[in-house]
């Protein structure tokens, strides 16, 4: 940087100076040059570092002098003298930067030791600039900024609603126009599109370089996220190269958010499961299922389920409240991810009318667990092809595996359900409960819990209940299975299922009860229940309190006078019975007269709601689970399962006639 030497010289020395030119670290390079006008401020001064070329000593004194530039006049500032001994070479000085005020200067310094009366050292002098003005600033003047010019896609007069933002995918564009005694390295510092008036107490959406055209600034789609429905006001400030602010743009005429109709809504209802109770793999299988209160529904308005950070499609409402429906299982299943563990997600809805968009103040929170322990199939519920299918073995049919006879129901040892245990990560640890099921997730057929010292690869043995193989019955393709879990988990992680035979071994077993009055279905043999099988027949009997006649064939072997029988039903998703949703599971008990006993009896299902009229799954393919049983010394005789697929609708309704809401 070139000095003016043409300026008066009032000391000796100053044409041949020994030390090193100041440095001004504030500067924006560090050395010298403009300075970073907020370190002025953090400061208290100018920062001036004097290299002295060796250690000073405490009493010498050292003297700056500074000059405009372009101006051949130096003038001295008021000498310092060291008080204490330095510790390096360097001596840091501040000036009070309003003795130089607005400008660019020349700076030097002279040392006068403490042992002379003269200075003795002079050094190279250096330029320095102070901008104190920020961009509309001069001496003695400031104005606030122009205007920011709204794009034209929010003109004025117009609301903003939720149809002007889907037509703007890419944001919306501000103009910042130029202005005189622009220069190169002024910015614009913040934006803001507020409510708030000044917006100085809202968060900036940004900052761009300045242009001597003026500059366009995006303000994105996703900025609204947040933004309440009300009047809106675009601002900016701008910033130099120095760091000093102008003050802030003048108020613009706003522009109005409204994507509100201003709906009175309340939280979403959960219907399945209650609320306050867990969403696990059971419950997600079977169908969330939830409703929309009621609210001043109009036609043509739409919703949309948000389950934490996921959100379906827009869906229409039929104006029939509360309004149920069924949450998308792949929905749970995205939020909840690769979490483990019970997980609090919040779930709202929003109903969209004509542009706007409505949510409920409060949101619901559902836990939600679909973690299983163990390696997981990619499906939660699904059978996991990394764990080891179980292998039976009777002890009077062995070798043969998965084979059973009546005398390996009688023999004294155990049969036995074997299988390795899985290397796939994560693999096993002592604590695991694995429970072993026979012919469906209804009958377990015993537990055992993973000892310390077993892991991955290991063999083991669970021994099978032989009551629980009497419950299934005798039949050629028995699904065997187990279950991995941990105490008070709420799911199980199933292994692929055994087919066993089960070859005339079960003696203790009652044969099914009939459900009567079905009506033939072509997708199913079996027939089916409907509504014109409710009994009594008619109108003399509302239909909430008729039932499903259940003949019960008579047993000489278990049946007598005075026995207690145990009758117990659930309601199932799918035709098979195996999916019980377990809010509609029930037992009733009688005491059978000898007349029972000798001719079997009608047992009375009812009431068919709730157990037969099942929410939120397709009506054509529920059925009913029902099975009775005794005691005989001490061991259960139970009868083989009944099940029956069952439509308890109208065209319409339910047989009570409450309308159905697919």
């Amino acid at each position: 940087m070139a000095i003016n030497s043409a300026k008066k010289i009032t000391t000796l020395g100053w044409d041949d100076p020994k030390l090193d030119a100041p440095i001004f670290s504030q500067a924006l390079n560090g050395v010298s040059g403009l300075i970073w006008r907020p370190y002025l401020d953090e400061h208290a001064g100018l920062r001036v570092d004097c290299p002295l070329g060796g250690f000073p000593e405490i009493g010498d004194e050292i003297q700056i002098e500074y000059s405009p530039v372009g101006v051949a006049v130096w003038t001295p500032l008021e000498p310092m003298i060291l008080e204490t001994d330095p510790t390096q070479p360097l001596v840091r000085l501040t000036i009070d930067y309003n003795i130089l005020g607005h400008g660019e200067f020349e700076v030097r310094f002279k040392v006068k030791p403490a042992s002379d009366t003269d200075y003795k050292d002079f050094s190279v002098a250096e330029r320095v600039r102070i901008d104190l003005y920020g961009p509309y600033k001069s001496s003695g003047r400031t104005e606030a900024p122009a205007r920011i010019v709204f794009p034209t896609a929010l003109p004025l007069g117009v609301d903003i609603t939720q149809a002007t933002l889907d037509l703007n995918p890419g944001g919306f564009d501000f103009e910042i126009s130029s202005y005189a005694g622009f220069e190169d390295g002024d910015g614009v510092a913040q934006v803001w599109f507020t409510s708030l008036q000044p917006p100085d107490d809202a968060p900036s959406l940004g900052s761009v370089p300045m242009e001597s055209g003026g500059v366009e600034f995006n303000l994105p789609i996703s900025a609204f996220e947040d933004f309440e429905d009300g009047n809106y006001f675009g601002y900016y400030r701008l910033i130099d190269a120095a760091g000093n602010l102008s003050e802030i743009s003048r108020i613009t005429t706003g522009r109005r958010l409204k994507r509100s109709a201003n709906l009175v809504l309340d939280p979403i209802d959960l219907v399945v499961p209650p609320e306050n109770e867990l969403v696990d793999i059971e419950v997600w299988k079977a169908g969330v299922r939830l409703a929309i209160p009621s609210y001043a529904w109009e036609s043509g308005d739409q919703y949309r389920l948000i389950w934490g950070a996921q959100s379906s499609g827009l869906l229409p409402l039929n104006g029939v409240f509360p309004f149920e429906f069924t949450a998308s299982s792949q929905l749970i299943l995205d939020e909840y991810a690769t979490q483990t563990g019970a997980v609090s997600t919040p779930i709202t809805y929003e109903i969209v009318r004509t542009g706007t968009v409505n949510k409920p103040d409060a949101e619901v929170l559902v836990d939600v667990d679909l973690s299983v322990e163990g390696p997981g199939a990619p499906t939660p519920g699904d059978p996991s092809p990394d764990l080891d299918a179980v292998t039976i073995v009777g002890p009077a049919s062995t070798p043969t595996p998965n084979y059973l006879n009546s005398a390996d129901i009688d023999h004294a040892s155990p049969i036995e359900a074997n299988f390795n245990l899985w290397a796939a990560d994560p693999q096993p640890t002592d604590g695991m409960v694995i429970t072993l099921y026979w012919g469906s997730k209804l009958n377990p057929a015993g537990s055992r819990t993973v000892a310390p010292g077993e892991g991955a690869g290991d063999s083991f043995m669970i021994e099978v209940d032989k009551d629980a193989i009497a419950a299934a019955g005798n039949g050629d393709d028995i699904p065997v299975f187990y279950g991995v879990s941990r105490p008070g988990a709420a799911n199980s992680n199933f292994s692929p299922s055994t087919s066993v035979e089960v070859d005339d071994a079960i003696i203790h077993s009652l044969d099914p009860a009939v459900f009567r009055n079905t009506l033939a279905w072509a997708v199913d043999p079996r027939g089916r229940i409907t509504c014109s099988s409710l009994r009594p027949q008619g109108t003399g009997t509302p239909e909430g309190e008729k039932h499903i006649e259940v003949w019960i064939p008579p047993s000489a072997e278990f049946f007598a006078d005075g026995v207690e029988v145990t009758f117990e039903f659930v309601a199932s998703t799918g035709l098979n019975g195996d999916a019980p949703i377990e809010s509609t599971r029930d037992t009733r008990s009688l005491t059978l007269d000898k007349n029972m006993a000798d001719n079997g009896f009608i047992f009375e299902l009812e009431p068919f709601d709730p157990h037969l009229k099942v929410p939120g799954v397709a009506p054509s393919y529920n059925s009913i689970w029902f099975q009775y049983s005794l005691d005989v010394a001490g061991t259960p005789a139970k009868s083989v399962p009944a099940v029956i697929p069952v439509r308890m609708l109208t065209s319409n309704n339910f047989c009570d006639g409450d309308p159905y809401t697919p």
